[in-house]
């Protein structure tokens, strides 16, 4: 109704008002409505072009959006939004790189969110080379590109690659909520190497980070209790006694933590507060040692 009083009123030539329109029928599913605007419109500029763009993207078409990517670029030339878009429309690592060898021949690839966009595509198509490579290569990461790199290493399981990333991302950024959830959701089961994650971040983000643990796990006594210390930590101590109650009545029992390691083929096993092991002092005091330098370095390193 109101695109038909608009027409009436002669607002078909207003680039403004056809941009506004195309992207309101896009995003209500009216594909056939978006294009017809689109085609009648007399001008069309780089948001005309990139809004119609979407709407072949949105409707999962793409011969359409790139189809349109290439009749575009004949009236005006793309930016970082258009390829951002174009972006999500790649089902091969050749169609990425043909758009990341585009974006640095246009000089481009300097735009943040666009370097973020292309990694994130890489790391979805499972192109970790591609992925690693241009990671490298971007001299300023921001917590977006590290987040990605991390979310490509918990999707392959690799537990050091994960630690490994998240030690060199905070001597740059500070990891965000978002960072912490990724790496716990890749190290489920890895009950050790969660409980030093958490002591990390802010009791607000503890709170829901221990929460995401409990989803992977809702049978592991083990991250129950970590719950309950989350709690206790900010004395909410009715929630710490009703996660009692539940372990109590799931029958939950929280065994010590342990850990091992391999030496000259020989297994070592460790209880928490174990004194048993034959050379106890010895392994003490080197634990004590690397503490010191851990924190005289202020880094993370995590022991598993």
């Amino acid at each position: 109704m109101i695109h038909c009083v608009a027409m009436q009123m002669g607002f078909q030539s207003d680039v403004y008002f056809c941009n506004t329109m195309i992207d309101a029928y896009v995003k209500r599913g009216c594909f056939v409505n978006a294009l017809r605007v689109f085609d009648e419109m007399p001008y069309r500029d780089l948001v005309s072009w990139t809004s119609m763009i979407s709407g072949y993207v949105y409707e999962g078409n793409a011969n359409g959006a790139f189809g349109l990517f290439n009749e575009m670029q004949k009236e005006v030339e793309p930016n970082e939004v258009t390829i951002i878009v174009m972006l999500q429309m790649c089902s091969s690592v050749l169609e990425v790189r043909q758009f990341h060898g585009y974006v640095i021949k246009c000089g481009s690839l300097i735009d943040q969110s666009l370097k973020n966009s292309i990694l994130k595509m890489y790391t979805d198509i499972g192109s970790a080379n591609d992925s690693e490579v241009l990671f490298q290569e971007t001299p300023l990461r921001d917590v977006v590109s590290w987040n990605i790199m991390i979310h490509l290493y918990s999707s392959e399981g690799n537990t050091m690659k994960i630690i490994d990333c998240l030690n060199r991302m905070r001597c740059e950024v500070k990891p965000s909520i978002e960072t912490f959830t990724v790496i716990i959701s890749g190290l489920e089961g890895c009950e050790i190497i969660v409980k030093p994650l958490l002591g990390f971040m802010r009791i607000e983000n503890r709170e829901y980070a221990a929460e995401k643990v409990l989803e992977l796990e809702s049978d592991n006594a083990g991250y129950y209790t970590l719950f309950s210390n989350v709690q206790a930590s900010v004395e909410r101590w009715d929630e710490v006694e009703e996660v009692r109650s539940v372990m109590k009545e799931m029958n939950l029992i929280k065994h010590p933590g342990w850990s091992c390691l391999e030496v000259k083929g020989v297994f070592h096993g460790f209880v928490s507060g174990d004194r048993l092991h034959d050379q106890v002092d010895e392994i003490y005091a080197m634990v004590g040692f690397e503490s010191k330098c851990i924190r005289s370095r202020k880094c993370l390193v995590i022991w598993g």
